[in-house]
């Protein structure tokens, strides 16, 4: 059970292997900066860039360390 939620926003694209590659930001304003900058070095690519939110579940302090898991959106 986790203690509490955060929300944070996330970069998704496709690497040039067609892998999918994610990283989250603190605020909304820098994951479209970085989406923006991704953008401006090869307008012209073939990149499915796309930003979403995650949920975060947030673990009750254990030895003075608190830890995050990204909560999925879909069944396993």
């Amino acid at each position: 059970m986790f203690e509490a939620y955060r929300i944070l926003p996330v970069l998704e694209w496709e690497g040039n292997d067609e892998s999918r590659q994610l990283e989250s930001f603190t605020t909304i304003e820098l994951a479209t900066e970085a989406q923006r900058r991704m953008l401006e070095i090869d307008p012209d690519a073939d990149l499915d860039i796309r930003l979403f939110w995650t949920i975060y579940g947030i673990n009750a302090e254990s030895n003075g360390m608190r830890s995050e898991e990204a909560i999925s959106d879909v069944e396993d």
